[in-house]
């Protein structure tokens, strides 16, 4: 007889809890949970005390993802790779609030988590990602059904090309973005997200034509477009000092990520929660033609 396949509740940190229910299912077998009250959170204390987990000092969760094997994702004990749906779930995340999941603890567990099977501490925020973390967003209805909109969009791209898509390559870089551990790290991975999403297919003039396609998608006004347009210009004169062997200020480097960080994520962000703007990414040809029309319209 098959041992049973185990679920993982993945702890999150950073996240207050709102939302009226105490579960809210995202997607067949992911839940989104409030810790205060439940099985889980009753078996994470124990575990600290038992167990000496994050050294008998529990740490403030209120909001934990509970996932359950489906016939697509059957094994769940992947994670610290942008490819694991405990990663994938918590990327989504950091797009919709615009700032790193500051600490993820996973437990899994095969009898509905009245015990642990193991944990893991998958990451914690690094100083070199803490200044990206500016508020700590409640988890209330209205975020929940965006996470739900964008998972199904992510998913639905993740089951079409795996990693090799355009829209599920940018999700990675943006993943290495905010995990990475040293600032130059992040500015080149947030460069490389824009650049798969908005490089034309010439390579003449490339970072002209990237600022431009970028203030396009996301300018509101006239004045709103040229800003955005000199940021992004600006940005890759930061990342081509790093490309190119230079040494960047570290100062201009940290604020040219601060807005930079929060400008990929929205970004993300519309594509993901709009299904028809996500395929028109995701198709090369319709792609090019959408950044033809920035052009002309």
């Amino acid at each position: 007889m098959k041992s049973p396949r185990p679920s993982v509740a993945a702890l999150l940190h950073g996240l207050g809890w709102s939302a009226g229910p105490t579960q809210i299912e995202i997607a067949p077998g992911i839940t989104l949970c409030s810790l205060e009250g439940s099985v889980v959170g009753r078996l994470y204390w124990t575990l600290c005390e038992d167990t000496g987990v994050d050294d008998r000092e529990p740490f403030t969760y209120h909001v934990y993802v509970r996932l359950d094997p489906t016939e697509t994702e059957a094994y769940l004990l992947d994670f610290g790779d942008p490819y694991s749906l405990v990663d994938r779930f918590s990327n989504v995340l950091a797009v919709l609030t615009g700032q790193p999941v500051s600490m993820c603890r996973v437990i899994w567990s095969t009898d509905g988590f009245a015990s642990a099977t193991g944990t893991s501490l998958v990451y914690v925020s690094v100083r070199q990602t803490e200044f990206l973390q500016k508020t700590w967003p409640s988890m209330c209805a209205a975020l929940a059904q965006d996470i739900a909109v964008a998972w199904r969009t992510q998913q639905a791209e993740w089951e079409r090309k795996k990693s090799r898509g355009r829209l599920a390559n940018a999700l990675v870089y943006f993943y290495y973005a905010w995990r990475s551990h040293y600032a130059d790290q992040i500015c080149l991975n947030l460069a490389i997200v824009l650049e798969i999403l908005f490089a034309p297919h010439s390579y003449s003039e490339t970072t002209h034509q990237i600022s431009f396609n970028v203030a396009r998608f996301c300018g509101e006004s006239a004045a709103d477009r040229e800003r955005l347009y000199q940021f992004v210009k600006e940005f890759y004169r930061v990342r081509s000092q790093i490309v190119h062997g230079g040494r960047p200020n570290e100062d201009k480097l940290i604020d040219a990520i601060i807005e930079a960080f929060p400008l990929v994520a929205g970004v993300l962000k519309r594509i993901l929660l709009d299904q028809s703007v996500a395929d028109e990414f995701a198709n090369d040809t319709r792609r090019q033609a959408m950044l033809k029309r920035f052009l002309f319209e």
